[in-house]
């Protein structure tokens, strides 16, 4: 097998595996917060997005790495960790 087909199926496998591992409860508790990583560019720049469902991931090439998108379903931009 391709060996960056295969690092793109693991780098899937283990967002799926840690996902899997918050719990509602906890991504509903306010007192804690989920921020998943984003790649904004080709020089590898990142932000940290709030990610307060499950149902808003969606896969992005060219590694279809879960990612939440921009935006909250309302509209609203999106909680970055650091900012």
């Amino acid at each position: 097998m391709d060996p960056v087909r295969e690092q793109k199926q693991q780098a899937r496998k283990d967002v799926k595996q840690l996902l899997r591992a918050l719990t509602l409860e906890q991504m509903s508790d306010e007192s804690k917060r989920c921020y998943v990583p984003v790649v904004e560019d080709k020089q590898s720049n990142m932000k940290f997005l709030h990610l307060d469902d499950m149902g808003c991931l969606r896969n992005v090439p060219p590694f279809d790495i879960l990612e939440p998108p921009d935006t909250y379903g309302d509209g609203s931009p999106r909680q970055d960790g650091e900012g």
